[in-house]
């Protein structure tokens, strides 16, 4: 369950300059490393910018609402990234829109990602799906599903007269929607089937109750909006 600790060394090898690449340790399979995956095959692009035959950056960009998002950014999923791979991270707003991004550079980074199963580029158009070594954990599955639904997932009221609580998930990735749906199945959640072939709703009570005794959220936005709720029903009952 860990790729070899010289693993940043020999695949540094030919492209590096010397005391100036930071050594790449590579860390264990994690509950922690598998939710990170979570954050980013939601809202995180890997990428490389190639110019010519020559590779000039490589980036680990998560985005989110700039107001919304920004303490689950900067400081849990940075805490992740401190904690993985003692890498620092930095963040640059958007002048057109609300957003906040969350940027690592590294090659390293982003061939050991790639290692792992999270290939560099579009997502959708790569077809991404949960790496099979999360897929086959339970508790890496479920770490997994929290990042994704941290990120690409929400809570809310199921209508504005149906007052009870419904968590979504959307993907424009068929085979990332696909294994999210399997997961909550094989997890004993029961899913709604796929609608317009982008999310997935848990609407049951108890399934409500089991996401958050067993999978839970560590996105303050909806943590937040779980606790309004929760005091608006209570207050109403």
């Amino acid at each position: 369950n860990k790729l070899s600790n010289d693993w940043g060394r020999s695949k540094g090898g030919l492209n590096s300059s010397g005391s100036r690449i930071k050594i790449f340790r590579a860390p264990e399979l994690s509950i922690p490393l598998a939710e990170l995956c979570g954050t980013i095959l939601g809202d995180g692009h890997l990428e490389y910018y190639q110019d010519g035959k020559k590779i000039r950056c490589y980036s680990l960009t998560v985005t989110g609402h700039s107001i919304e998002d920004l303490n689950y950014l900067k400081i849990h999923v940075n805490n992740l990234i401190k904690q993985l791979f003692d890498y620092s991270c930095r963040y640059k707003g958007s002048s057109t829109k609300q957003a906040i991004y969350l940027i690592v550079n590294g090659k390293r980074l982003v061939e050991f990602f790639g290692e792992l199963g999270l290939k560099p580029g579009n997502k959708k158009t790569n077809n991404q799906g949960i790496p099979n070594w999360i897929l086959c954990n339970e508790g890496y599955l479920k770490a997994c599903l929290r990042g994704l639904i941290d990120t690409d997932g929400s809570i809310h009221y199921i209508s504005k007269n149906n007052k009870n609580l419904r968590i979504s998930f959307t993907s424009y990735i068929p085979k990332l929607i696909e294994e999210v749906r399997n997961s909550f199945l094989k997890l004993g959640f029961h899913p709604s089937k796929i609608i317009r072939e982008k999310q997935i709703f848990l609407t049951r009570k108890q399934d409500i109750n089991h996401y958050l005794n067993t999978i839970g959220f560590n996105n303050d936005k909806h943590l937040n909006r779980l606790k309004k709720f929760t005091q608006h029903r209570a207050l109403v009952e």
